[in-house]
């Protein structure tokens, strides 16, 4: 049970750093996001 709630902190703490990158690249698209989702 312990290590269910320790992996589903670490999913929400992923999901947010990816959310916030998302929101931020949406508002203002950085040269590297887009550089980084064009590359092979």
């Amino acid at each position: 049970m312990t290590t269910l709630k320790v992996d589903q902190d670490k999913i929400r703490d992923i999901i947010g750093k990816v959310v916030r990158r998302f929101a931020r690249s949406r508002k203002n698209p950085a040269p590297r996001w887009t550089s980084m989702t064009t590359a092979p």
